[in-house]
Protein backbone atom coordinates (compact mmCIF):
# COMPACT_ATOMS: atom_id res chain seq x y z
CA UNK A 1 0.00 0.00 0.00
CA UNK A 2 2.68 2.61 0.66
CA UNK A 3 4.00 2.45 -2.81
CA UNK A 4 0.40 3.74 -3.64
CA UNK A 5 0.53 6.83 -1.21
CA UNK A 6 3.68 9.66 -1.20
CA UNK A 7 5.64 8.99 1.65
CA UNK A 8 5.75 13.31 1.86
CA UNK A 9 1.78 13.43 1.74
CA UNK A 10 1.59 11.03 4.50
CA UNK A 11 3.90 13.11 6.57
CA UNK A 12 1.98 16.32 5.57
CA UNK A 13 -1.59 13.90 7.02
CA UNK A 14 0.00 12.87 9.95
CA UNK A 15 1.39 16.33 11.02
CA UNK A 16 -2.37 17.43 9.87
CA UNK A 17 -4.21 15.05 11.97
CA UNK A 18 -1.24 15.70 14.71
CA UNK A 19 -2.76 19.17 14.98
CA UNK A 20 -6.17 18.98 15.10
CA UNK A 21 -5.89 16.02 17.85
CA UNK A 22 -4.38 19.31 20.20
CA UNK A 23 -6.53 21.47 19.41
CA UNK A 24 -9.15 18.79 20.30
CA UNK A 25 -6.89 18.62 23.27
CA UNK A 26 -7.32 22.12 24.56
CA UNK A 27 -10.96 22.25 23.55
CA UNK A 28 -11.33 19.24 26.20
CA UNK A 29 -9.36 20.82 28.63
CA UNK A 30 -12.03 23.77 28.23
CA UNK A 31 -14.88 21.80 29.39
CA UNK A 32 -13.36 19.54 31.61
CA UNK A 33 -13.02 22.94 34.17
CA UNK A 34 -16.85 23.32 33.33
CA UNK A 35 -20.33 21.97 33.76
CA UNK A 36 -21.22 20.05 30.68
CA UNK A 37 -25.02 19.05 29.61
CA UNK A 38 -25.21 15.18 29.58
CA UNK A 39 -27.84 13.90 27.14
CA UNK A 40 -28.19 9.90 26.47
CA UNK A 41 -28.41 7.94 23.59
CA UNK A 42 -30.45 5.16 24.92
CA UNK A 43 -33.14 4.71 27.29
CA UNK A 44 -31.27 3.10 30.05
CA UNK A 45 -29.30 6.18 30.47
CA UNK A 46 -25.95 3.65 29.42
CA UNK A 47 -24.56 5.62 26.54
CA UNK A 48 -23.73 9.53 27.53
CA UNK A 49 -22.79 12.20 25.53
CA UNK A 50 -21.71 15.40 26.27
CA UNK A 51 -21.93 18.73 24.61
CA UNK A 52 -17.98 17.86 23.72
CA UNK A 53 -18.59 15.50 21.99
CA UNK A 54 -20.57 17.60 19.46
CA UNK A 55 -18.29 20.53 19.68
CA UNK A 56 -15.56 18.32 19.05
CA UNK A 57 -17.06 16.64 15.88
CA UNK A 58 -18.01 19.72 14.74
CA UNK A 59 -14.15 21.66 14.65
CA UNK A 60 -12.72 18.28 13.25
CA UNK A 61 -15.49 18.27 10.60
CA UNK A 62 -14.86 21.99 9.83
CA UNK A 63 -11.40 21.81 9.70
CA UNK A 64 -11.33 18.37 7.42
CA UNK A 65 -13.91 20.07 4.84
CA UNK A 66 -12.05 23.11 4.33
CA UNK A 67 -8.62 21.79 4.07
CA UNK A 68 -9.76 18.50 2.19
CA UNK A 69 -12.94 18.83 0.50
CA UNK A 70 -12.49 15.73 -1.69
CA UNK A 71 -12.47 13.48 1.71
CA UNK A 72 -15.41 11.80 3.22
CA UNK A 73 -15.68 11.37 7.13
CA UNK A 74 -17.20 8.70 9.31
CA UNK A 75 -17.97 10.11 12.91
CA UNK A 76 -19.80 8.38 16.02
CA UNK A 77 -21.88 11.53 16.88
CA UNK A 78 -24.00 11.20 13.49
CA UNK A 79 -26.97 10.73 13.91
CA UNK A 80 -26.74 6.53 11.79
CA UNK A 81 -29.63 8.21 9.48
CA UNK A 82 -26.66 10.25 8.17
CA UNK A 83 -23.57 7.57 8.04
CA UNK A 84 -23.06 6.70 4.95
CA UNK A 85 -21.06 3.52 4.63
CA UNK A 86 -21.57 3.12 1.19
CA UNK A 87 -20.07 4.79 -2.00
CA UNK A 88 -17.17 6.52 0.03
CA UNK A 89 -14.15 8.63 -1.67
CA UNK A 90 -11.22 6.95 -1.71
CA UNK A 91 -9.93 9.09 1.36
CA UNK A 92 -12.27 8.83 4.62
CA UNK A 93 -11.43 10.02 8.32
CA UNK A 94 -12.96 8.44 10.78
CA UNK A 95 -13.30 9.99 14.30
CA UNK A 96 -14.54 9.38 17.88
CA UNK A 97 -14.83 12.67 19.12
CA UNK A 98 -14.70 11.26 22.72
CA UNK A 99 -13.81 7.94 23.52
CA UNK A 100 -14.44 7.23 27.30
CA UNK A 101 -17.39 9.73 27.85
CA UNK A 102 -18.69 8.21 31.17
CA UNK A 103 -15.16 8.92 32.42
CA UNK A 104 -14.77 12.32 31.14
CA UNK A 105 -18.37 13.11 33.10
CA UNK A 106 -17.09 11.39 36.07
CA UNK A 107 -13.54 12.94 36.29
CA UNK A 108 -11.89 9.92 35.05
CA UNK A 109 -8.64 11.29 33.04
CA UNK A 110 -8.98 7.86 30.93
CA UNK A 111 -10.68 8.83 27.39
CA UNK A 112 -9.42 10.54 24.63
CA UNK A 113 -10.48 11.91 20.89
CA UNK A 114 -9.59 9.23 17.84
CA UNK A 115 -8.64 10.81 14.40
CA UNK A 116 -7.79 8.42 11.16
CA UNK A 117 -7.55 8.35 7.94
CA UNK A 118 -8.72 5.73 5.62
CA UNK A 119 -7.36 4.81 2.01
CA UNK A 120 -9.82 2.59 0.64
CA UNK A 121 -10.89 1.34 3.90
CA UNK A 122 -7.32 0.71 5.27
CA UNK A 123 -6.13 2.65 8.20
CA UNK A 124 -2.99 4.79 7.04
CA UNK A 125 -2.52 7.55 9.61
CA UNK A 126 -3.98 7.31 12.88
CA UNK A 127 -4.30 9.89 16.16
CA UNK A 128 -5.37 9.80 19.86
CA UNK A 129 -5.03 12.50 22.14
CA UNK A 130 -5.47 11.16 25.61
CA UNK A 131 -5.23 13.88 28.59
CA UNK A 132 -3.19 11.70 30.75
CA UNK A 133 -0.80 9.72 28.90
CA UNK A 134 2.88 7.93 29.23
CA UNK A 135 3.91 10.95 31.50
CA UNK A 136 1.05 13.96 30.64
CA UNK A 137 -1.12 14.74 27.95
CA UNK A 138 -0.44 14.30 24.68
CA UNK A 139 -0.80 12.44 21.09
CA UNK A 140 -0.03 9.41 20.30
CA UNK A 141 0.02 9.13 16.42
CA UNK A 142 1.87 6.94 13.64
CA UNK A 143 1.30 6.85 9.84
CA UNK A 144 1.86 3.46 7.95
CA UNK A 145 5.42 2.93 7.33
CA UNK A 146 6.43 5.29 9.43
CA UNK A 147 6.34 3.99 13.29
CA UNK A 148 4.45 4.96 15.84
CA UNK A 149 5.37 8.05 18.41
CA UNK A 150 4.13 9.86 21.42
CA UNK A 151 4.37 13.51 20.64
CA UNK A 152 7.85 12.92 19.73
CA UNK A 153 8.92 9.61 21.50
CA UNK A 154 8.95 6.59 19.77
CA UNK A 155 6.68 3.99 21.33
CA UNK A 156 6.81 0.02 20.43
CA UNK A 157 4.59 -3.08 21.87
CA UNK A 158 5.52 -5.32 24.53
CA UNK A 159 8.26 -7.62 23.65
CA UNK A 160 6.79 -10.98 25.13
CA UNK A 161 5.95 -13.57 22.90
CA UNK A 162 3.76 -14.69 25.29
CA UNK A 163 1.22 -12.45 28.22
CA UNK A 164 3.18 -12.56 31.55
CA UNK A 165 1.10 -12.86 34.13
CA UNK A 166 2.15 -10.03 35.99
CA UNK A 167 1.49 -7.84 32.79
CA UNK A 168 -1.15 -5.67 32.46
CA UNK A 169 -4.23 -6.58 30.05
CA UNK A 170 -7.61 -4.59 28.64
CA UNK A 171 -10.72 -6.42 29.15
CA UNK A 172 -14.32 -4.73 28.49
CA UNK A 173 -16.53 -5.14 31.70
CA UNK A 174 -18.49 -7.91 30.39
CA UNK A 175 -15.38 -9.60 29.62
CA UNK A 176 -16.58 -12.71 32.08
CA UNK A 177 -20.09 -12.76 29.74
CA UNK A 178 -18.49 -12.52 26.52
CA UNK A 179 -15.75 -14.69 26.35
CA UNK A 180 -15.05 -18.09 27.26
CA UNK A 181 -11.77 -18.18 29.49
CA UNK A 182 -11.58 -20.94 32.10
CA UNK A 183 -11.46 -19.25 35.22
CA UNK A 184 -8.28 -20.81 36.33
CA UNK A 185 -6.34 -19.91 33.56
CA UNK A 186 -7.28 -16.14 34.07
CA UNK A 187 -4.44 -15.73 36.15
CA UNK A 188 -2.05 -16.73 33.31
CA UNK A 189 -3.17 -13.92 31.12
CA UNK A 190 -1.91 -11.12 32.81
CA UNK A 191 -3.24 -8.22 35.30
CA UNK A 192 -6.32 -7.50 34.35
CA UNK A 193 -7.92 -3.63 33.90
CA UNK A 194 -10.79 -2.04 32.79
CA UNK A 195 -10.45 1.28 31.78
CA UNK A 196 -13.87 1.85 29.60
CA UNK A 197 -12.14 3.96 26.53
CA UNK A 198 -10.90 1.22 23.70
CA UNK A 199 -8.88 4.22 22.13
CA UNK A 200 -6.98 4.61 25.22
CA UNK A 201 -6.20 0.80 25.76
CA UNK A 202 -5.58 0.86 22.01
CA UNK A 203 -2.71 3.56 22.52
CA UNK A 204 -1.54 1.94 25.81
CA UNK A 205 -0.98 -1.67 23.62
CA UNK A 206 0.47 1.00 21.17
CA UNK A 207 3.17 1.95 23.58
CA UNK A 208 3.82 -1.57 25.27
CA UNK A 209 1.85 -0.62 28.65
CA UNK A 210 -0.52 -3.03 28.55
CA UNK A 211 0.77 -6.32 26.83
CA UNK A 212 -2.97 -6.50 24.57
CA UNK A 213 -6.62 -5.33 24.74
CA UNK A 214 -9.65 -7.40 24.20
CA UNK A 215 -12.62 -5.89 23.05
CA UNK A 216 -16.34 -6.50 22.35
CA UNK A 217 -18.21 -5.02 19.30
CA UNK A 218 -15.95 -1.99 18.37
CA UNK A 219 -16.48 0.14 15.62
CA UNK A 220 -14.68 1.56 12.83
CA UNK A 221 -13.89 4.76 14.93
CA UNK A 222 -13.13 3.06 18.01
CA UNK A 223 -10.02 1.02 16.54
CA UNK A 224 -8.88 2.19 13.31
CA UNK A 225 -6.06 4.95 14.72
CA UNK A 226 -5.30 2.54 17.31
CA UNK A 227 -4.66 -0.19 14.01
CA UNK A 228 -2.47 1.52 12.49
CA UNK A 229 -0.45 2.85 15.93
CA UNK A 230 -0.23 -0.72 17.06
CA UNK A 231 0.49 -1.80 13.19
Amino acid sequence: MTNLLDRGWLIEMESFSVAMARECGRILLQYSQNFVDVQFKDRYETDPVTEVDFRIQEYVKETIYKELPSHDILSEEDSASHIRTTNLKDFVWCLDPLDGTANFIGGLGFYGVSIALLYRGCPVVGTIYIPEGLSSGGVYHARIGGGAFYEDEPIAVSGHKYPAPSGLIGLPANAGRIFDIKRERFHSLGETRVTGSMSCEMAMVAAGTFQYSLMWKPRIWDVAAGAILIN
